[in-house]
């Protein structure tokens, strides 16, 4: 493998995956701010005898009264936060893109445009209102959806050869499911 391939195998990967910088610098941030804070009010509390008297005369809620289920509410939302913090933080993300690497070049296409080349060429290969035809491109699948004029029939394999045609022509591969709708619109 050549340099510049190794370098343009790291350029898309980092095209491809987003950084989780902010996340991860958050939550290390806020689990520094929780291991200062629990020595120095440990040490505060033995130097000051009115904090250790406050401590003392918290009152704990009881269970079934209002402020029981506020405090309850309130630590299950931070938990939730917490998990959803830590999980942006860890897991790794994907950008709606798709790569592909050759011998002198590599192409990086996000998913909108490959879905609005589909569309577009779909919509004119079956002779439709290019508003009419609808296209999703998922990890594996592009789903399109047609409607139709009233009236006039749509040909499934068409619109399903033309987005093939579009796909084939940048080199990518995806599972292609079109939809008519049952019901047509007037023009």
């Amino acid at each position: 493998m050549t340099t510049d391939a190794r370098a343009a195998r790291r350029v898309i990967r980092r095209e491809l995956h987003p950084a989780r910088t902010g996340p991860a610098v958050l939550v290390v941030a806020l689990l520094l701010i929780i291991a200062l804070a629990v020595p120095v009010l440990s040490v505060w509390a033995l130097f000051d005898p009115g904090l250790r008297a406050g401590l003392r005369t918290v009152e704990v809620p009881q269970a079934g009264s209002p402020a029981a289920a506020a405090v309850a509410a309130s630590a299950a939302v931070l938990l939730v936060l917490a998990v959803l913090l830590w999980a942006a933080a860890i897991l790794p993300g994907h950008r709606n893109r798709r790569a592909r690497i050759g011998d002198r070049h590599a192409l990086l296409v996000d998913d909108g445009v490959l879905a609005d080349a589909v569309s577009e060429r779909v919509a004119r290969r079956i002779g439709v209102d290019p508003t009419r035809v609808s296209v999703t491109a998922g990890r594996r699948t592009m789903r399109v959806g047609v409607v139709p004029t009233s009236g006039v029939p749509v040909d499934e394999a068409a619109a399903r050869d033309a987005a093939d045609a579009v796909l084939r022509g940048v080199g990518f591969r995806s599972e292609i499911r079109v939809t008519v709708a049952e019901r047509g619109a007037v023009s």
